[in-house]
């Protein structure tokens, strides 16, 4: 599966670039941008459909990076730590009050500097594992590629439960043709569609093929069976005392960025949805959410997650495959800060 996650990162590149440098083009003379759905009204001429893609991203953002993502690391902290459920996400409705109703601004300020900040220790820790036991890294990587083809037809191979889970997991972790990055790239002020796709490609890339590449590698490494159990028992190895406290930190972290990130765009396309009104209704069922996650089990969670992104990723997909040749031209020129197309 960790093999199969890591190609679709690969590959969810050329998405990104896709859904990102066509939203960008199509919201230039949209006197309200609107990323994908900017593509999907004007670019196919669909409203109806348009519309039909924003609520599937509003019914994303609460079930994938709200619920299921809060469920994770409350159930976690409960493994980890023995913090009641309830006090859990209560204190995490309690953590994101004051940034969501800051507004886009203040989640502007923090979100990056939680992401970045959480992935460099990462990123440095899990180094120093690596360091210190490079025989079982390359134990673990030979299994990854020998258990990913071993034993299997080509056609076996994509009917085969890990090629399943390896795409979901890669999936939920990059949102490639989703439809969901251009969402955030609304933010932007680089004005150039094949410049921001270029920058866009790289999300995939370190999402997927390096951290999450990273964590499979940690997690194959590791001799537990229970996915909770596995980076915390692995960095308790090698970090005595306060490795499980690390992963701990890290997850809860990496949710709340998920979770007050991902209200930017669903706040975006509940308002193309339902109109101007739907912003304060919105607020509070966002912020609720974490509230009733405990109420549904993780492998609950993941399936109404999956059923949620299958209905968002119909539309963008579509567009991206309809307006393949627009992409082509895209990529065929610089716009430069006046607005002068050039030759790239």
């Amino acid at each position: 599966a960790v093999f199969w996650m890591w190609l679709s990162g690969v590959v969810g590149m050329a998405l990104r670039y896709a859904e990102t440098s066509l939203s960008l083009c199509f919201e230039k003379d949209d006197p309200k941008p609107e990323g994908m759905v900017s593509v999907i009204r004007r670019g196919l001429g669909s409203p109806g459909l348009a519309r039909f893609f924003a609520l599937a991203g509003t019914a994303v953002s609460l079930l994938m990076a709200d619920l299921t993502s809060s469920g994770v690391l409350i159930f976690s902290l409960r493994a980890s730590c023995g913090i009641p459920v309830p006090f859990g996400a209560l204190f995490l409705v309690l953590l994101m009050l004051p940034i969501l109703w800051g507004g886009s601004r203040r989640i502007e300020k923090v979100s990056p500097f939680l992401t970045a900040s959480v992935s460099v220790l990462f990123l440095a820790l899990s180094l120093v594992v690596f360091c210190r036991a490079p025989a079982e890294v390359l134990r673990a990587l030979g299994a990854i590629l020998s258990s990913a083809f071993q034993g299997k037809s080509l056609l076996g191979l994509f009917f085969s439960p890990a090629f399943r889970e390896g795409i979901r997991k890669g999936i939920y972790s990059n949102e490639c043709g989703l439809g969901s990055e251009p969402a955030f790239s609304r933010a932007t002020s680089l004005r150039d569609p094949a410049r921001q796709g270029e920058i866009s490609m790289l999300g995939p890339f370190l999402d997927t093929a390096v951290f999450c590449g990273i964590s499979g590698v940690l997690c194959v490494m590791s001799a537990e069976t229970d996915p909770i159990r596995m980076l915390p028992a692995l960095f308790d190895r090698f970090f005595p005392g306060v490795g499980a406290h690390l992963v701990t930190v890290f997850l809860a972290l990496l949710v709340y960025t998920t979770v007050i990130s991902w209200y930017y765009a669903g706040e975006g396309f509940a308002l193309s949805a339902f109109g101007p009104r739907a912003a304060l209704p919105f607020r509070t069922v966002y912020l609720a959410a974490p509230l009733f996650a405990p109420l549904f089990s993780v492998g609950t969670l993941y399936v109404l997650t999956d059923l949620a992104v299958a209905v968002m990723a119909f539309p963008s997909l579509a567009s991206i495959l309809f307006l393949t040749g627009r992409v082509r031209r895209i990529s065929g020129v610089t716009v430069s800060g006046d607005g002068t197309r050039r030759p790239r």
